[in-house]
């Protein structure tokens, strides 16, 4: 896992923010699951998982899963999850009920990992604010076309290579005194 810092005075909050997607191409069909988590620091960490044969919505669980995992092996306590899939959010929270399966199973694997922080929040993002877990998800689709393994696990940071070139606009052109949320940072 790679790290890239960005201002030291840049601090959008004092929670780590997690973002996931999922996509499958052909649905089902070959897919990835992303999470790209935040840090108060700027520090960004992405995390993604290649699927051989999967629908959209278990490469989304799969997202949430594999960023839950990650939150976990880098010690946070606290975390906010963002992700556009209503159907996760809401299954996940309770406010849906899962007719599926397999889908039960990754909900329940997901709430499990969630019980291991002492906050964690789950909510609803539009599409066009969740472009970093979006880029991870399509980037690891791309990589794993051809593989061999039906589960091709990376722990590099595709976006956060380029993050600052991202953030320090938005940061530039919020004026003195006013500190830019995440929501703008990642709308660019």
């Amino acid at each position: 896992m790679s790290k890239k810092k960005k201002s030291n005075n840049y601090q959008p909050s004092n929670i780590p923010v997690l973002f996931f997607d999922g996509g499958s191409r052909g649905n089902p069909g070959k897919a990835a699951g992303a999470a790209v988590i935040l840090m108060p620091d700027g520090v960004c960490h992405s995390v993604s998982e290649f699927l051989d044969f999967a629908t959209n919505n278990e490469a989304e669980y799969t997202g949430l899963i594999v960023g839950l995992q990650e939150a976990k092996a880098l010690g946070l306590q606290e975390l906010q999850v963002k992700g556009d899939s209503n159907l996760v959010v809401n299954q996940v929270n309770g406010v849906w009920k899962i007719n599926s399966d397999r889908l039960r199973s990754l909900c329940n694997q997901a709430r499990s990992l969630s019980r291991s922080f002492q906050k964690v929040t789950i909510n609803w993002i539009p599409r066009d604010q969740n472009k970093l877990a979006d880029a991870a998800a399509n980037q690891c689709m791309n990589q794993g076309f051809g593989s061999s393994n039906s589960f091709q696990r990376q722990k590099k940071t595709p976006v956060a290579e380029n993050i600052s070139s991202e953030i320090e606009p938005a940061i530039a052109n919020t004026p003195a005194g006013i500190e830019p949320t995440i929501a703008q940072i990642i709308k660019l």
